[in-house]
């Protein structure tokens, strides 16, 4: 079989960051990209060197979260392209290039774009990366997971979402997916909802991050989103994340 030497590139980058999480979910509309950015926020204020990816080519937004005029930012290179500097984190995503346009990507295409925005940043030196995906159990998140990220996996409580994440875990099982983690947000219920189901299958579930009214308007201040419960809530989750086995 062929091997794309862009796969191989992109694999030693991650194996040289050590720490990347693929942060994914079944359904839209369960606050991964807000949790993405958040664990992005909360590792770089630990000190870490972080970078945060965008891979949501269709709907990207982290740089709203995080504040960020990416549309009218210019793309600056180097020896690549340099990522944004956000808040002591390293931003990449796609709007760099699309200025906001609609970017619709079939098949083969999604993977391959995903590939050339990994390999053509100048990362340099990292701790961690954190990939925000597509939601749904996409090529993205395959290709994310055979390149060396360890998934996490957000979903809400809600019947629909629970029942979709479930499809998503096993779907992981069947991929021999050697560790995945779960994260309930937005939580109703101090009961978890998939804490049997996710040991069952051998995976992780790191825990409940509350429904939290006050990060809707926290959204486009990384300084007021480390200040909400949600962010609280995370960081007394981070230990177990920074516990998932290296690369």
């Amino acid at each position: 079989m062929e091997v794309d030497p862009r796969a191989v590139h992109a694999r030693r980058i991650f194996s040289k960051v050590g720490r990347v999480y693929a942060i994914a979910s079944s359904k839209g509309g369960v606050g991964k990209t807000t949790l993405a950015c958040l664990l992005s926020l909360l590792l770089a204020r630990r000190g870490l060197r972080v970078g945060l990816m965008d891979l949501d080519f269709t709907n990207a937004s982290t740089h709203l979260v995080l504040g960020v005029d990416a549309e009218r930012a210019g793309v600056e290179e180097g020896e690549g392209v340099k990522p944004l500097e956000v808040a002591g984190l390293k931003l990449a995503t796609p709007v760099l290039f699309t200025r906001g346009r609609p970017f619709a990507l079939r098949g083969n295409s999604a993977t391959d774009a995903m590939l050339e925005l990994i390999i053509s940043h100048e990362w340099g030196a990292l701790d961690a990366m954190v990939l925000d995906l597509p939601p749904g159990a996409k090529d993205e998140l395959l290709e994310a997971i055979s390149l060396g990220a360890k998934p996490l996996v957000v979903t809400t409580q809600d019947y629909l979402s629970v029942s979709s994440v479930r499809r998503l875990l096993q779907l992981l099982k069947e991929e021999k997916v050697a560790w995945a983690g779960v994260l309930e947000n937005m939580a109703h219920s101090g009961e978890p909802a998939l804490l049997e189901e996710a040991a069952s299958l051998g995976f992780t579930h790191l825990g409940l991050i509350p429904y939290d009214e006050e990060l809707r308007g926290s959204v486009g201040s990384p300084e007021k989103l480390l200040s909400t419960r949600a962010a609280l809530a995370l960081e007394k989750l981070a230990a177990k994340i920074l516990g998932v086995p290296r690369v």
